[in-house]
């Protein structure tokens, strides 16, 4: 087979060029299919490419619009957590005063009771100095009345 193509070789100088002329004109064809290819490979490389981007633009999206709720939804939790700690920490404030009787009801009732604890010893007092007078009222009753017998006693002896 390579003899026979060596056999059937030009020997003429035109035969070299002409053949050497379709060597060219071979490789030529063979770098502008292999060009073509190659641009095409390229454009399907650019093309995948641009679909992934987009499918990546997409993701990072739809992964900010999550990032989004969720972060509103959180802080919108925190908020009420925050608004029940503090009424949590205003009905503990109460608890603790009225477990104290530093509430105003009890220190109202408190400062009551004391008023009424004061009325009541003036009270006591005034019941106590009213008793001995009385005691010393009938003490000085009895001592008229004996007297006033003893007088009638005696008008009674003198008659």
């Amino acid at each position: 087979m390579i003899s026979e193509l060596i056999t059937s070789l030009p020997t003429s100088p035109i035969g070299w060029i002409g053949l050497a002329l379709g060597a060219i004109a071979c490789g030529f064809v063979a770098y502008l299919f292999y060009n073509r290819q190659r641009d095409g490979a390229d454009d399907r490389l650019i093309g995948i490419l641009k679909e992934t981007v987009e499918a990546l633009e997409k993701k990072v999206d739809d992964q900010k619009r999550e990032h989004d709720e969720t972060v509103g939804t959180l802080t919108k939790k925190i908020d009420d957590l925050t608004r029940k700690v503090d009424d949590l920490e205003r009905e503990n404030g109460t608890l603790i005063e009225v477990l104290q009787g530093r509430d105003k009801a009890t220190l109202e009732f408190q400062k009551q009771m004391l008023e009424a604890v004061k009325i009541s010893m003036e009270t006591n007092g005034l019941a106590k100095e009213t008793a001995s007078k009385i005691q010393d009222l009938i003490e000085i009753m009895a001592k008229h009345l004996a007297a006033v017998q003893k007088a009638q006693d005696e008008e009674a002896d003198a008659a």
